[in-house]
């Protein structure tokens, strides 16, 4: 049940922006993990 104002079209703009959000999410924390395994290594 889509509540009242809401319909498909609406909705795309928002899953693309939280696509795009999680993509970066996901890109940061393989960044983070790389950078976490450079320090362990150099330890």
């Amino acid at each position: 049940e889509v509540q009242d104002g809401y319909n498909a079209e609406d909705l795309i703009p928002f899953l693309k922006s939280l696509q795009l959000f999680t993509s970066l999410i996901r890109e940061n924390l393989s960044f983070a993990d790389k950078k976490e395994f450079v320090r362990k290594k150099n330890i």
